[in-house]
């Protein structure tokens, strides 16, 4: 499966972005995609979350047709979470 940098992959309910790979290597580079209920935007974690290239497509799903809906939804879960934790 070719992916190029910038590309969002999705495992469950976690998305991440791909940051950089090689070739040669085994595994791709990804910072999650997290969002800042303080400025009520998304932003890149700074962590590095190591993926291994032959869990794409099996584990972790390439988000292809509409990578503005995945961010979407990406705002839509941590909304919702953040309205339980006032709920509770």
């Amino acid at each position: 499966m070719d992916i190029i940098e910038g590309d969002i992959l999705r495992k469950g309910t976690k998305f991440f972005r791909v940051k950089d790979f090689a070739k040669q290597s085994y595994d791709v580079v990804c910072n999650e995609i997290l969002y800042n209920p303080k400025q009520e935007r998304l932003v890149i974690a700074q962590d590095l979350t190591y993926i291994n290239r032959s869990g794409i497509g099996k584990e972790y799903i390439l988000v292809e047709e509409n990578k503005k809906q995945a961010l979407e939804v990406i705002k839509r879960k941590y909304k919702l979470m953040k309205l339980d934790d006032t709920l509770e």
